[in-house]
C-alpha cells in the first residue's frame, strides 16, 4: 500500500507537467500529441489526462470509395468548363452521362471538394441592383408609409389626364 502512494506521488509531477503542454486543444490536436513511445505514462492514461477516448485515438477515417473519387474528377472537370453550374445542373449532367446519382450525393461531393458555383457573367451586371428603389423622391421612410404616400395628392403634379 505504501509503495503504490509513493508510486502514485512519484508519477503525478511527471503527468502533471505533461499535462500542462497538452491541454485544452480540438481533437485532432489531442490525438497527436499522444505520445505511443512514452516511457513513463501510458496510452490509456494520456488519453485519460487529455480527456479523449481511446476509440477517437485510434479512429482512422475510411477514404472515399472509387465510385466516389471517379465522380469526383467528373464533377472537376465539368467545374472547369462551367463554374457557374450549381449542384441540380451538375446532378443533371453526370445523369446524362450514364451515372446513377442524387444531389445530396453531389452536394457533398462539391463541398469535400471545395467548389461552389459562381455567377455567371452574363447575369453579373442584373445583380448589381435588382431591386431599383420604389419611392426615390417621395421622402418616404418606412415601408408602409409607401402605401399611403401614394395615396395622398399632390396638387402641382395631379392633370385631368393623371399623374404628370
Amino acid at each position: 500500500m505504501i509503495e503504490e502512494l509513493y508510486q502514485d506521488i512519484g508519477r503525478r509531477p511527471v503527468e502533471l507537467e505533461w499535462l500542462k503542454k497538452n491541454l485544452a486543444l480540438p481533437l485532432e490536436s489531442k490525438r497527436r500529441l499522444v505520445e505511443s513511445e512514452h516511457s513513463e505514462i501510458s496510452i490509456v492514461r494520456q488519453c485519460e489526462l487529455l480527456g479523449l477516448n481511446r476509440s477517437s485515438y485510434y479512429y482512422e477515417a475510411a477514404g472515399e470509395s472509387s465510385y466516389n473519387e471517379y465522380l469526383m474528377r467528373k464533377l472537376d472537370e465539368q467545374y472547369t468548363q462551367t463554374p457557374f453550374y450549381g449542384v441540380l445542373r451538375m446532378t443533371e449532367v453526370l445523369r446524362s452521362q450514364g451515372e446513377a446519382v442524387n444531389p445530396k450525393r453531389v452536394r457533398r461531393l462539391l463541398r469535400k471538394m471545395g467548389l461552389e458555383a459562381r455567377v455567371h457573367p452574363s447575369f453579373a451586371a442584373l445583380t448589381l441592383n435588382p431591386f431599383p428603389p420604389l419611392g426615390e423622391g417621395l421622402g418616404i421612410r418606412f415601408p408602409f408609409s409607401l402605401k399611403h404616400g401614394l395615396s395622398t395628392f399632390d396638387d402641382q403634379r395631379l392633370t385631368l389626364k393623371g399623374w404628370s
